[in-house]
């Protein structure tokens, strides 16, 4: 049973303390975009009684200008939409990606252990709310507070995979820069970076791995998808779909895999957390759906 009080760390130790100010803040996918529907997200497991009942639908439309994005994606791992919505470049305020965060179903029950009442209780102080549900989505909207959360959640092994699609052709540089400008102007990495100890040789490690799976592939259009998912052992596989004009599905790519875990966890806090999301309206959608899990 998963009673977290502080982060575990993960190799020679990914500092985050408990209740330090820690803020992610985000510059996007320069590349990209942002522009949502607001409507409830579903869970296909019976057992989940306070989520919504399940649409009809199997897809679910994020920006008009690209298809439908799945609300379940099978393979290996089966995952189950958490929270979707859009960026946009702030400074050019135009969109230029939708985007979808999606949660192994079979880890979705370490959500309620995780984000137990004990560890709760830590932050009781500092969140306002008559229950515990109304804690838990307090504390994942705090700025501080939400770091700390989805950091325990993702050292517990909790898996997601991120869906990227462009609403303008691009490349894969493009994607390669934008997902790294992403990682480094987080506040985390910032830190980690000033400390110059294990933590920032491992970074830079992984950032290597990060561009060596988009060198020379050419461009990337339209309507297809980038897919991140985050791995049992903390790394992070990397793979891009190619639809047809319809929309259907003509191949699915290995790019490859992003062994040092800081990539995945930095990323990922970077979407989830922080006063700076990548996507704000994707990050409140996601957090107010792992609120409902517990």
């Amino acid at each position: 049973m998963f009673r977290l009080i502080r982060a575990r760390t993960f190799t020679a130790s990914f500092k985050f303390r408990l209740l330090a100010a820690s803020s992610v803040a985000s510059v996007g996918l320069y590349t990209f975009l942002q522009a949502v529907p607001e409507r409830s997200l579903i869970w296909s497991d019976a057992s989940l009684s306070r989520l919504p009942l399940p649409d009809v639908a199997e897809s679910i439309s994020v920006d008009k200008s690209v298809p439908a994005f799945p609300k379940n994606i099978g393979g290996k791992t089966e995952f189950t939409l958490l929270g979707y919505g859009t960026r946009s470049v702030t400074f050019l305020s135009f969109r230029v990606y939708a985007l979808g965060i999606y949660i192994a179903k079979e880890d979705i029950p370490k959500v309620k252990t995780v984000l137990d009442s004990k560890f709760m209780s830590n932050f009781t102080n500092k969140t306002k709310g008559s229950n515990h549900h109304e804690h838990v989505s307090n504390a994942l909207k705090d700025v501080t507070l939400s770091s700390i959360l989805i950091e325990n959640l993702l050292d517990a092994d909790v898996r997601f995979k991120v869906r990227i699609v462009p609403v303008r052709n691009t490349d894969f540089n493009h994607l390669k820069d934008g997902l790294i400008k992403s990682i480094l102007a987080s506040s985390k990495t910032k830190e980690i970076q000033r400390e110059q100890g294990d933590l920032a040789a491992q970074l830079e490690q992984g950032l290597d791995e990060l561009r060596k799976p988009f060198t020379t592939r050419g461009s990337f259009a339209k309507g297809n998808a980038l897919l991140l998912e985050r791995l049992p052992n903390s790394s992070l596989e990397l793979s891009a779909e190619t639809y047809d004009k319809q929309g259907a599905l003509l191949k699915k790519t290995h790019l490859g895999d992003i062994e040092s875990p800081i990539i995945s966890k930095l990323l990922l806090l970077q979407y989830l957390s922080g006063d700076r999301p990548l996507s704000p309206n994707t990050k409140e959608k996601s957090c107010e759906q792992l609120s409902l899990l517990v």
